[in-house]
């Protein structure tokens, strides 16, 4: 499922932001009812190489916390366990088959999430041009009238800010019956993304080009939100026709901007 948000009028006392946001949620099977026994899934969670056993140990720990929050939310029975290679061994029982891409969306954790800036010509440079130093190709896929198109974007490699500004992500419904993204931002946060945001709005005065902030996780470009004035007061809005599951989805991944990510090993069935 694709899904691609635009910008809305302004609640009061946040600020809305004009954000194109694609992520691939995985596919519901058949709406059939039919069940197996349940699922099994192996998973690693992947850190630093320079990480300390006992730093390790706390991102198995804190993985194991997310995951058991967002199965709890499901209402199903599952076990969640260590083996002897520092896996995390997650069984649920009696998991119908138009659930199962959501279990799969639960036991995954993303990685850092980064701010990072976007060349300002990047989208407009001929496909076989490379980037500008310092910065890294990547490709932000999004809905239109004309079906799916795809910009391409040189992201800046080293990141401005990461997940930790952000204090809190909720969501909420519209008047359209879809939900937006509210963002409230730590006292530090907010004064680093209205710096931010303020460096953005005078470079595209001065390139002529509309500024954005790219949002990248484990190197995955999400979203690439056009920046056309400084933001501050430390709230946000992410607007768009989000169902609740993907809204849910996103405020899971900003309320937590983990430095290790979680993946699946294998999934097979009991």
């Amino acid at each position: 499922m694709r899904f691609c948000s635009s910008l809305m009028n302004k609640r009061k006392g946040w600020i809305p932001i004009a954000i194109l946001l694609c992520r691939t949620v995985g596919a519901i099977s058949a709406q059939d009812g039919s069940s197996t026994d349940g699922v099994e899934f192996v998973l690693a969670v992947n850190a630093d190489t320079n990480a300390s056993p006992e730093r390790r140990g706390a991102m198995r720990r804190d993985a194991k916390e997310i995951i058991s929050d967002r199965l709890s939310e499901t209402g199903l029975r599952f076990s969640l366990k260590e083996n002897a290679n520092d896996q995390l061994i997650v069984r649920v029982s009696k998991v119908a088959n138009d659930l199962r891409a959501r279990i799969r969306d639960d036991v995954t954790v993303w990685g850092p999430l980064q701010f990072c800036l976007v060349h300002p010509h990047g989208s407009k440079k001929s496909s076989n041009e490379p980037p500008p130093s310092g910065y890294d190709e990547m490709f932000l896929e999004y809905a239109d009238r004309h079906g799916t198109s795809r910009d391409r974007l040189f992201v800046k490699r080293d990141p401005e800010l990461t997940g930790t500004i952000i204090a809190k992500a909720l969501y909420e419904k519209n008047s359209t019956g879809r939900f937006h993204i509210l963002l409230e931002l730590t006292t530090g946060g907010s004064h680093q993304f209205h710096e931010l945001t303020r460096r953005i709005v005078q470079s595209s005065q001065n390139t002529a080009a509309s500024g954005r902030l790219a949002i990248v996780v484990k190197d995955r470009l999400v979203a690439a939100p056009m920046i056309n004035q400084e933001i501050a007061g430390g709230r946000l809005m992410i607007s768009g026709e989000f169902t609740e599951r993907e809204a849910l989805e996103l405020c899971n991944m900003l309320n937590s901007p983990m430095d290790f990510s979680v993946r699946i090993l294998a999934e097979r069935e009991f």
